[in-house]
């Protein structure tokens, strides 16, 4: 099926390329750019539609699609020095950093840090938007404020 379809677009003086897995598909993608990606749902290794909601990252490679994704992170009760802040820049060079904040949005990366571990060390509260949808709202809370009772219910 693939190769008819892409004889009928070369035809059709479109240039084709076929790949026979999901990883290749991935490799390729974002090793050459393209208009238009034809994704089959049940390829070999990776299906068709796992990779178009979570394409797989080549190591050292950014993703040439955009995916905008805002990051935000804020302390509540406490400030930091210029040391925790050099901490915080070298994890992104293009944040805005401030003594109670970081705040990023990326069209063409990641995120290097983990926001979980953030929070751990860092901040209070956790701001996430992308642009397919996904939305997270983390708050840190002091372990007297919440009883684990409540939660559990």
């Amino acid at each position: 099926m693939a190769r008819g379809l892409a004889e009928r677009l070369k035809l059709s003086g479109f240039a084709v390329d076929i790949e026979p897995d999901g990883a290749s598909a991935a490799q390729t993608a974002l090793l050459e750019p393209y208009s238009l990606i034809i994704l089959d749902i049940n390829l070999p290794n990776v299906s068709g539609l796992s990779w178009c909601f979570h394409p797989i990252p080549i190591p050292g490679d950014q993703p040439r699609m955009s995916e905008y994704q805002y990051y935000e992170f804020q302390a509540i009760d406490r400030q930091f020095d210029r040391a925790a802040q050099d901490t915080l820049r070298s994890i992104s060079s293009r944040a805005t950093i401030t003594s109670t904040s970081f705040i990023n949005h990326y069209e063409w990366g990641d995120f290097k840090g983990d926001p979980r571990k953030f929070m751990e060390r860092w901040f209070d509260l956790h701001l996430y938007l992308a642009k397919w949808g996904t939305r997270r709202l983390m708050m840190r809370a002091p372990k007297g404020l919440v009883k684990q009772a409540d939660i559990d219910r």
